[in-house]
């Protein structure tokens, strides 16, 4: 009798092979899949260059000063170092996010400082060295502005750093002072000659073309008008035949002066030849006995003399009366010129 048999069916050896190099495939590309996966980028900042850098005691590289690579996510104990100074140790955890870690390298006995980096390559900024700038002023407390701002008052000194400066000067009752001044590789001085502002002064008189003198010194005349500093003036006003008009005057702000000058006055006296005495009489009497009127005004003396006086310039009559006799004349009197009445007798023959 017959019997049928299924054999087992036998694969080769390279398909056997091929299935396994495709196995193994998929293990290594998962792997990396997962490698890559699980990677994110670790930054470090120094403030030196050439620092070692140890990441879970690892050399990973040297700072630039700054290092910068992808790691596996994950906790890390990270220490750099640098001969000279002092060791930098830190744990820093790689998230999906990445991590950054600021390492500070201090120098041995250096003071602690803040766990700051400094920007790459920065370059420090040049040392600004301040000069003295002094301000001095022939008026102490004149206040002093510096670039448009008010700085203080004279005797004025500041430290400043160099540059271009514009200094002003004020006081009340002087002119501004104004100077420019470059602060350079050394103190500056400005000394600060204030002027008195100056003030209008007029001068007009009753009398037009009066002498002005200002001072003791003839200037003008009158009407006369000036603008002189602050301070103050003699002002002196002449004119012929007048008496002088002096004044002082503070000049602290704008002034006007009316100088009215009066009239010189001019002196007369009565005198009377001896060789015109009555004998008989007593001089008391025989000047009693004499009068002198002027413009109708008796002009009476003093006892034992003949009368004296002034007038004014202008024209007036003079009357000389003697008992029982009088004569009269009109004279034109000159301001400041003195002048005698001389009574005179005479008889004419016919």
């Amino acid at each position: 009798m017959g019997a049928s048999l299924h054999q087992p069916r036998r694969v080769s050896q390279g398909v056997i092979m091929k299935r396994i190099v495709a196995i193994v495939l998929v293990i290594l590309a998962l792997g990396a899949f997962a490698s890559a996966q699980e990677r994110a980028p670790l930054q470090i900042f120094c403030n030196v260059s050439g620092a070692q850098v140890y990441l879970a005691g690892q050399l990973i590289g040297n700072t630039t000063p700054n290092l910068a690579l992808n790691v596996r996510m994950g906790n890390y104990a990270l220490t750099i170092v640098k001969k000279g100074y002092i060791r930098f140790d830190t744990t820093v955890t790689v998230g999906q996010g990445g991590a950054t870690v600021q390492a500070n390298l201090m120098l041995p006995g250096a003071a602690s400082a803040p766990n700051t980096i400094p920007a790459p390559n920065t370059i420090p900024a040049p040392q600004v060295y301040n000069y003295g700038l002094t301000v001095s002023s022939n008026v102490n407390g004149a206040t002093v502005f510096i670039n448009g701002n008010q700085a203080g008052q004279t005797p004025f000194t500041a430290q400043v750093p160099p540059g271009s400066y514009a200094v002003l000067v004020q006081a009340p009752g002087y002119q501004d002072f104004n100077q420019n001044i470059v602060v350079g590789n050394g103190p500056a001085q400005v000394n600060a000659m204030l002027q008195g502002q100056n003030q209008q002064l007029s001068i007009q008189s009753n009398v037009n073309g009066a002498y002005v003198f200002i001072n003791g010194s003839q200037v003008g005349q009158t009407p006369y008008t000036a603008a002189l500093p602050q301070g103050s003036y003699t002002v002196l006003v002449r004119a012929a035949g007048f008496t002088d008009y002096q004044v002082q005057v503070p000049l602290t702000g704008p002034q006007a002066i009316n100088a009215v000058l009066q009239p010189m006055m001019a002196s007369w006296q009565l005198s009377l030849p001896d060789t015109m005495r009555n004998r008989e009489y007593r001089p008391e009497q025989f000047r009693e006995g004499l009068q002198i009127w002027i413009d109708g005004a008796r002009q009476d003396s003093a006892p034992g003399q003949f009368a004296s006086g002034q007038l004014t310039p202008g024209s007036h009559v003079i009357r000389l009366v003697a008992g029982g006799l009088s004569s009269e004349t009109q004279i034109n009197v000159q301001a400041g010129q003195a002048y005698t009445f001389v009574p005179f007798l005479g008889v004419n023959v016919q």
